[in-house]
């Protein structure tokens, strides 16, 4: 077991998820109601594109069971072809939970970064993401320091690969799956991570196959390492009950090794 603690940097990573979180939940209400029309499709492909600084194109756009907003095949221009920097998705689904605080589900997420020669990585609006080729498990904590309070957050079946300056790939993490979601341990409340790498070559976090992380992190706890594979409890991923705004509780993580022989159980009232 590892119980990581200290002052949690949230940084410029963090802070582009948060403002990107953000907007996507302006987005989402302002085309809840007319998401299945083009005006609402063309209307969120404007925010996104303004956004992310390049033409985001959304192929078709619906409301879901349970009243959920889905976007259908974004993606960047020219990702078709392979070593070109930018994104697609095969469906975003946001649902509400409360104000500003929404569930987020990414379904076949693929991200390319490409080194500019200078050192950075492009597309800008994404280049953030090119810094994870370097990151440790704790660093994924720091990354998501700004969404635990407003995001349910699931990726799967996603890849994430880095390009040198040719656009020939340098590095890459294959068929992701990502979990972060607030749980209760003895009634005390914490956010439950697990992360999947089916497949990674050229990372600093480590290089194989089927590799998994599962972790806790707590208000006062950065990171709590679980072994095994867990099971969480009543898993509703779009259960839409309306949560407290201070659903973190404070509590001693002094013996926060004794949670790894309890039950994880889902905290269904928080974000």
């Amino acid at each position: 077991m590892k119980v990581l603690s200290g002052e949690k940097k949230s940084g410029v990573i963090s802070r582009f998820l948060v403002i990107t979180s953000v907007l996507v939940f302006i987005v989402m209400v302002a085309l809840w109601f007319g998401a299945r029309t083009d005006g609402g499709r063309e209307l969120a492909e404007s925010k996104l594109s303004n956004h992310f600084g390049m033409k985001v194109s959304i192929e078709s756009m619906k409301i879901g069971f349970p009243y959920v907003l889905v976007m259908e095949n974004l993606r960047t221009p020219g990702f078709e072809a392979a070593g070109t920097a930018g994104f697609s998705v095969t469906e975003v689904k946001l649902g509400l939970r409360g104000w500003k605080k929404y569930s987020l589900h990414l379904k076949q997420l693929i991200v390319r970064v490409q080194d500019d020669g200078d050192g950075n990585w492009k597309p800008d609006s994404i280049a953030r993401l090119g810094d994870l080729k370097n990151a440790e498990i704790i660093d994924m904590v720091h990354l998501t320091d700004g969404l635990r309070k407003k995001v349910r957050l699931r990726i799967v079946n996603s890849n994430l690969g880095w390009l040198d300056v040719d656009g020939v790939e340098v590095a890459v993490a294959r068929d992701v799956d990502f979990r972060m979601l607030p749980v209760k341990i003895d009634d005390r409340k914490m956010h439950y991570y697990v992360l999947d790498i089916y497949n990674a070559t050229g990372l600093a976090l480590d290089d194989g196959r089927d590799m998994h992380w599962e972790w806790l992190t707590t208000p006062k706890t950065d990171y709590i390492e679980l072994p095994g594979r867990s099971e969480v409890e009543n898993d509703e991923e779009w259960d839409d009950e309306e949560c407290d705004e201070d659903d973190e509780d404070e509590f001693d993580d002094e013996d926060a090794g004794g949670v790894l022989t309890t039950e994880i159980t889902e905290d269904t009232e928080g974000v």
